[in-house]
Formats: structure tokens, C-alpha cells, sequence
């Protein structure tokens, strides 16, 4: 296979080939092994009259079967160079075709290709020195300017990339460039440049250069120039001034992290944008013609559900055509009220867990919706602009924790519509939930000889399709044993495996293998058997007490034997080996939970390969609900009635059950009476805030559960709390509106009385910016312990309405820094306790203050 027919994505895949193997060996299968036998290509890459930095030489072979590159770079110490000497590591017994990119020193950024030479011939096991490889660079050179003065040029970026017959369907790769970036010259007087091209090739010759911000597009079709042959190309820019302005906004459950204006025009073919946007209004820079204008948002997801919160987003709408003039300053208002679709997307079969993934939708014209996948479970929500969407992309990454090599991971990506279309309106929300079946393919790769490799990797390319639609990688470490496993979506693969070997990055061993949704299939490399288990799924969940495992093992030399645990459920005739056996047995499942499956096949030659299922035999138990009903608020020194309920999910009661309760530092275990309840008590000495947590550990037929409670201990002959200052509001704390911040007033005082056991005192908070002024009406209960004192009571907002709160404030004096802290949570009792404000948001009650008053006191004191 010839890896440079690959999509520009190949970066990755590039620098993580494999090859293995000692020279002198017999002459390799072509496909059959994950090995490779050696031979070297070394030589020079010189450009003539000119200093050299950095080169890439690649190599494929005739057949277009096997490829390398490698790169070297210049030591910047080193003094300036025409030429830089390669070495280069290839499958022997077969002849190359070789090309370099070679970028070169001077005041832009220049790469220049030199032509391909070849077919040279590589004898198994050889160093064949001397392959050389030279250009002397013909030009293309010119001025950039712009018809009328007070324009700026910003960057330029030209373009000649070559047609390679012997490295078919990879024009893209081989690119003759000069750029330059960060510009600022006057467009009447222009920019020079010159662009080093290959002698003797035909060039698609094409342009981008910023000005004003705009990058204009060109191109053209040049013929072959000679070596030092110069041709001259001048690019007069006809500029005009206008301006497209307004405001954008995305509505919705959004926190806006990155946000600008994109526009695009032809003929000819232009583009521009505005930096980050840092408040709704947007300026655009344009010129004379019809733009299409497409605001883009990048969010996370807040104030919904905790499934949901967090998740990234991004949203592209639909572009909107504008008329624009020579001297127009038009005014473009984008104002989104989103609609919604959100479902989960599920994978069935060999590999169900994501560990990382998006979903893309589109609409037209030129609108798109990106989604994140929550790990793990697949819960997503696209925040679309009204109309119609349909979903044509799917990326989704995996890692293996539970495999013995935790380096593992790959990635798929599936192009084509799979959801939809759906018809959204504002405000609306549409459920949309995916499934699809998933195999995996684990490749083992050896090193002939004892050599070493590193960066195992695998390309899985769908049939039908020249592009890689997985990736697979292993480890970085140096090893002459490595692997690399793949997910994909049922079908048929070429495989393909790739590492890197003594500095080259070369590609060799192909495999295909078809696959359904459930399948597990293990390539053993270096003449070892491949093994297909297409029942039971790794993973699985059983409800029986043994499971058949299916499957076939595949081998040129022949299979020998196949064992299944241990039991020999295949045994070869030496006389006339098979090459492909399908077998079928019962295995049982002695345990509750995971239960391990061991398939080796052995061919003829003595080599074995190992596949590991794990399969989980389901015990089906009663689902229970533990629920705490002791108390929540006592006198310090007190006993604590300690109490729980439990019952089953028909609600029965659940007798004979051990319950743990755990206050403080203090614990004890209780079994539930007929009625399902469990009673100890517990005396807390220290006044404080205590979580209270309660388990049920479970039996064979009941589930395990668990109950959480917070217990306030307080002290009426205790101290009390007074304060009065200000703090800095932090971003976030105002739950309507998180991008607020700004100076907030606070003056409180809680206390007991004498003889009761209620507190009593006022508090106040102000925070203006939002308007909020907060009023305490009542007091539930005061804890003071130490440097701290913690208090809960009931208020009203700007005289109205019923809200809880809780003042946790320190006294920097007690604690010895003289720093205090102060923290206020209050929520709306009339909304299901939604938090209104907390200047510590998402922080567990118990967790100390972070926020330090700008100004005043807060002074704990003692009875």
C-alpha cells in the first residue's frame, strides 16, 4: 500500500511507521507479516546555490507497497550548508523512487522539492550508498502591491506544487512555498518575492496575501521552467474600503469562551475575519462585492444538568449573503436564539466505552453544529440555530485501562449522514439518540533479529476509500515486542502497520479483515496466527452460568491446534494442515462478575497467539434505596440519634441488614428490624458541620446503597460571630449572570441568647452590579468552632421572596494569618432550593472560604 494516497491528516500517521529486521534473512512474505527486513539508502541533498536547514527524504517502492521518510535537521551552530547527508532505513530486496522537501535559509520562509530520482535498487540486506539527490531551483518571482495607496500588506503565502507520477495520488504532499507573516507594507510601493520551484515539472501555482486583513486567492497552471530559469509574475491587488458591523449574540444555556465574525467573497476568491471578539459589537474589514458573513461561536454548556454541563460546543450558522459597495459601512445584526438536539450516542458491541468524541451537523448554507460527547456515557447536546440540521460526522477516541499495555489508543471518524435531517426551531429541543456496532483489531508487531521499535501504529482504511477512517497507536518506548489496537465500525479494513526504526519512519505489513458488529480479531505478526472471535463480545454481560465462544484462526503454515482455557478443542493433521479452522465451544462462567476467556492457536511451525476476553456473568439482585431519618441538628454532648430505612425496589421493607453509620470521627453497625430500620447512637463533644454517611454493602440478592446527610452540631453557650466589610465578587458567583463581578458589602452578627437554642442577630449583603440586596428574616442554628463559625437561616432579596442561606466566615486573628474569609450561599426556596448566589460555586458546604474581604473585619469571640 502506498501511505501517501493518504488525506492531509497523515502528519500523525507519518511519524509512526513500522519496520523491523536483520539483514541476511530469507526473502519476507508480502502481506502476510508484520516485519521487516532491511536494507539502507544513504546519500546528500544539495540545492544548488543556496543554505539549507532542514530536508525530508521519502522513499516508495515501485510497487507502491512500501514507504519511508526520514528528516534531518541543521545544528543552527553549525556554519550555513548547500548540502545535508541522509540515511534512510527500507524493506531490502526491492527498488525506490525517492524525493525530498528542502527547506532553505533566507529572509522568508522557503521549501523548495527536488525532482524524484530512481528506480534505485536495494538487495536484501544491503547499504546502497551514494543516492544523491540535487535541484538546482528555477524561479518564480515578482512584487505584490495594491492599485491605490494606504493599504497595508500583511503575509503572503505562493504555492507551486508539482505532479509526481511515480508517487501517484499525493500531489499535495510535494509543494514548492515562500511565505512571509507579520508584514506591514505600504501597498503602493509593495513586497518582492521569490519562490524556488523544481526545473522541469508543471506547477499549480496558487496565492494567498492579507491585506487590510483580507486574503485575496489566486491560481493558475504554469508550465515547466529550466534549471536557473526565472519566471516573473507581479500581483497588483485591486483594493477597495468597507466595512460590515453589528452585534452578535448566541442565546441559550452558553458560556461564550471564544467568538468572532468570518467572511467570504469570489470572484476572486477572498476571505476575512475579526480577532476574538471581547463584547457582542464586531467590526469587519471587507471590500467591494457579495460577502458571506457566519458569526462562530465556541461555548460550554452551563446551567443544565450535570450530564450536560461542561460539555463544549462550538456553532457555525448559516452564512447571510451582503451586498457591499465601494465605501460602504453596513450595519449586519446576528442575533441567535438557539433551538437544541441532544440524545445519547451508543456503541454496541467489542468496545463500548468513549473516552473522547464529537458529533458534527450541518445546514445550509454553510452552517455547522459541533457537539462534544461526554465520556463514558455519550450524552451530547448541539446548540443549533433555527432550521433545518443533519448530521455527517462522527469522531470518537479510545484508550484501553483495562488492557496490560495502558499506552493504547485510537481513533475513528465516519463521513456520511447517520442523524437526521431535524427541523429546529428556537427554543426548541429535539432528541436524537445513535447506535452503532463496534469491533476491535489488535496487532502485534515483532522485530526480526531483535532490533527495536517504537511508535506502533496501524491505519484501518474502509474499503471503498483511499483514507485512513481509524488510527491506532502504542507505546513511545523502545521495544522489539510492541502492539497497537484498533475500534472500528463493522466492515472490511485494509490494515496497515507502521513504526519507527533507527531514526526512518517506514510502513510495511498490510492485512484484510472484514468484521461485524462484536468481533475481536488478533493478528499475531511474524508468521503467527490470526484469531476472530465473533462470539461472546469482549465485555459482555451473560445471564447464564456458560457462554459458547465462536470463532476462526487463520494461518499460512497451517493450524496445529486451538485452546480454549486450557481445553484443547482443535488438534491439526500434520499431513494435511488446515489453513483456516472455525471453532465452537462451551465455556463455563464459575464466577459472579468477570469471568476471563483464553483463545490460543498454535500453527504448524510452533507459533502461538493469545486472545483475552473478559465476559461478566450477570447475578440478578433486588435494587434497594437506603434512606437516613436520624438527626440533623443536636446540642453539642448530646446523644445522636442515628437512623436509617431500607427497602427494596417494590418498597419492601429489607430485614436482617447490616447498616454503617459514620459521623465524625465515630462509627457503628446496625442490622434493620422487620420494618427495615436500623438505630445507634453516637455523642459529638465538638461543635462543627458534619457529614453523615450511611451504606449498605449488599448480599447476592440485594444491590448495595448508600445515604449522605450533613449534621449540625452547635454549642448555645458557645461563642458568636460578628462582621462588616466588603469583598471582590468573584466571576461566576451571580448565577444569572456568571460574567458578573464588582464589589460586594456585607455587615452580620449571629449569636444565642442566653438559655436558647435558636440564634439570633441580622445579616446583610449587598451586591450592587446585580442589584441584589439580601435581607436575613430568621436563623436555624449557629456553629462556632475555633477560627470559623458557620450559620443557617432564611432571608428575603430586595424584599421579597423566601431564601435560605449560609454565612461561613474565619477569623484570620484565631488562625494566626490575620487574613478572614467570608462566603455566602443563598438559594430560592420557592425554585427548588436554585442557587442565587455563591461566591464559592460548586463548593461542598464544609469547604473553608477561599475569598478574602477587601476591607473590614470579621471577629469571632468568646463567652
Amino acid at each position: 500500500m502506498n501511505i501517501f494516497k493518504k488525506s492531509k491528516m497523515l502528519w500523525a500517521a507519518l511519524s509512526i511507521m513500522l519496520l523491523a529486521g536483520m539483514a541476511g534473512m530469507p526473502a519476507p512474505a508480502l502481506a502476510d507479516d508484520v516485519i521487516l527486513y532491511p536494507g539502507y539508502l544513504s546519500g546528500s541533498v544539495t540545492v544548488t546555490g543556496q543554505n539549507i536547514t532542514k530536508i525530508t527524504v521519502r522513499a516508495i517502492d515501485t510497487a507502491q507497497v512500501y514507504s519511508a521518510s526520514v528528516t534531518e535537521t541543521v545544528d543552527p551552530d553549525d556554519p550555513p550548508t548547500s548540502s545535508i547527508n541522509y540515511n534512510l532505513t527500507v524493506e531490502s530486496d526491492r527498488s525506490y523512487y525517492l524525493i525530498a522537501e528542502v527547506w532553505t535559509a533566507g529572509g522568508d520562509s522557503n521549501r523548495v522539492v527536488t525532482p524524484v530520482i530512481g528506480p534505485e535498487a536495494v538487495p536484501l540486506g544491503a547499504t546502497v550508498t551514494g543516492v544523491d539527490l540535487t535541484v538546482t531551483p528555477a524561479s518564480i518571482s515578482g512584487t505584490i502591491s495594491t492599485t491605490t495607496a494606504g493599504n497595508t500588506i500583511e503575509s503572503f503565502h505562493l504555492y507551486a506544487r508539482i505532479s509526481v507520477p511515480q508517487f501517484p495520488g499525493i500531489d499535495q504532499w510535494f509543494y514548492n512555498r515562500t511565505s512571509a507573516y507579520g508584514l506591514s507594507v505600504d501597498g503602493s510601493t509593495g513586497r518582492n518575492y521569490t519562490l524556488l520551484v523544481t526545473p522541469g515539472y508543471e506547477y499549480y501555482f496558487y496565492r494567498w496575501i492579507t491585506i487590510n486583513g483580507i486574503q485575496y486567492y489566486s491560481s493558475e497552471t504554469v508550465s515547466s521552467l529550466a534549471a536557473g530559469a526565472t519566471l516573473t509574475r507581479d500581483f497588483p491587488i485591486d483594493v477597495t474600503a468597507a466595512t460590515i458591523s453589528g452585534i452578535s449574540t448566541l442565546g441559550g444555556p452558553t458560556d461564550i469562551y471564544y467568538a468572532n465574525i468570518y467572511g467570504w467573497a469570489s470572484p476572486p476568491y477572498r476571505t476575512t475575519t475579526t480577532p476574538k471578539l471581547l463584547t457582542d459589537a464586531y467590526s469587519l474589514e471587507v471590500d467591494a462585492g457579495t460577502w458571506n458573513i457566519q458569526p462562530r461561536f465556541q461555548y460550554y454548556l452551563t446551567g443544565l444538568t450535570p450530564d450536560l454541563n461542561g460539555l463544549q460546543g462550538y456553532l457555525f450558522p448559516p452564512t447571510r449573503a451582503v451586498s457591499v459597495n465601494d465605501g460602504d459601512h453596513l450595519t449586519e445584526n446576528f442575533s441567535i436564539d438557539p433551538g437544541y438536539i441532544t440524545g445519547f450516542f451508543n456503541l454496541s458491541g467489542a468496545n463500548t466505552v468513549i473516552s473522547d468524541g464529537y458529533i458534527r451537523a450541518y445546514s445550509t448554507p454553510g452552517g455547522y453544529s459541533y457537539s462534544w460527547l461526554r465520556p463514558g456515557t455519550g450524552k451530547y447536546m448541539a446548540v443549533v440555530s433555527p432550521g433545518d440540521w443533519q448530521y455527517n460526522y462522527l469522531y470518537l477516541a479510545f484508550d484501553y485501562p483495562a488492557d496490560p499495555d495502558s499506552s493504547l489508543r485510537s481513533y475513528l471518524w465516519h463521513n456520511g449522514s447517520f442523524l437526521g435531517p431535524y427541523t429546529v426551531a428556537s427554543g426548541q429541543t429535539v432528541t436524537a439518540d445513535a447506535t452503532f456496532g463496534t469491533a476491535t483489531v489488535r496487532l502485534y508487531y515483532y522485530v526480526e533479529g531483535g532490533g527495536q521499535l517504537s511508535y506502533p501504529s496501524i491505519e484501518a482504511t474502509r474499503a471503498g476509500l483511499t483514507s485512513p477512517t481509524a488510527r491506532a497507536y502504542g507505546s513511545t518506548v523502545a521495544t522489539t515486542e510492541g502492539q497497537a489496537i484498533v475500534t472500528l465500525l463493522p466492515g472490511t479494513y485494509t490494515i496497515e502497520a507502521f513504526a519507527n526504526v533507527e531514526g526512518s519512519n517506514t510502513e510495511f505489513g498490510t492485512h484484510t479483515v472484514t468484521v461485524a458488529e462484536g468481533d475481536v480479531v488478533v493478528i499475531g505478526g511474524l508468521g503467527k496466527p490470526i484469531i476472530q472471535v465473533t462470539n461472546p463480545t469482549d465485555g459482555e454481560t451473560v445471564a447464564d452460568y456458560s457462554v459458547t465462544v465462536e470463532g476462526t484462526t487463520t494461518d499460512t503454515e497451517g493450524i496445529a491446534s486451538i485452546t480454549i482455557n486450557g481445553e484443547v478443542v482443535f488438534t491439526g493433521d500434520p499431513n494435511n494442515p488446515l489453513n483456516e479452522v472455525a471453532f465452537s465451544h462451551a465455556v463455563d462462567l464459575p464466577n459472579d462478575g468477570a469471568n476471563t476467556i483464553e483463545v490460543i492457536a498454535t500453527d504448524t511451525d510452533g507459533n502461538a497467539v493469545t486472545l483475552t476476553l473478559t465476559v461478566y456473568r450477570d447475578v440478578p439482585v433486588t435494587l434497594t434505596t437506603l434512606t437516613y431519618t436520624g438527626d440533623t441538628l443536636v446540642q453539642v454532648n448530646t446523644p445522636v440519634s442515628l437512623s436509617a430505612s431500607l427497602v427494596d425496589e417494590n418498597g419492601q421493607a429489607v430485614s436482617d441488614a447490616g447498616i454503617t453509620f459514620q459521623a465524625a470521627v465515630q462509627s457503628c453497625t446496625e442490622v434493620t428490624d422487620t420494618y427495615g430500620v436500623a438505630d445507634c447512637e453516637l455523642s459529638i463533644p465538638i461543635p462543627g458541620v458534619y457529614p453523615v454517611d450511611v451504606a449498605y454493602a449488599g448480599d447476592a440478592t440485594h444491590q448495595s446503597s448508600a445515604a449522605t446527610a450533613l449534621l449540625t452540631v452547635y454549642d448555645p453557650e458557645g461563642g458568636f460571630v460578628t462582621g462588616g466589610g466588603w469583598m471582590m465578587s468573584p466571576a461566576g458567583a451571580y448565577a444569572a449572570d456568571s460574567s458578573l463581578t464588582g464589589k460586594a458589602n456585607f455587615g452580620f452578627v449571629s449569636k444565642y441568647k442566653r438559655g436558647a437554642t435558636i440564634p439570633t442577630g441580622q445579616t446583610e449583603f449587598q451586591f450592587k452590579v446585580a442589584g441584589l440586596n439580601f435581607h436575613s428574616e430568621s436563623y436555624e442554628w449557629l456553629v462556632v468552632a475555633g477560627k470559623r463559625a458557620q450559620y443557617k437561616g432564611t432571608g428575603t432579596i430586595n424584599n421579597e421572596g423566601s431564601y435560605g442561606f449560609m454565612l461561613t466566615a474565619i477569623d484570620g486573628a484565631i488562625n494566626g494569618d490575620g487574613i478572614d474569609k467570608f462566603r455566602i450561599k443563598i438559594w430560592d426556596k420557592a425554585n427548588n432550593g436554585a442557587i442565587v448566589y455563591d461566591n464559592q460555586m460548586g463548593s461542598d458546604d464544609n469547604t473553608e472560604p477561599a475569598t478574602v474581604i477587601g476591607g473590614g473585619s470579621i471577629v469571632i469571640h468568646t463567652k
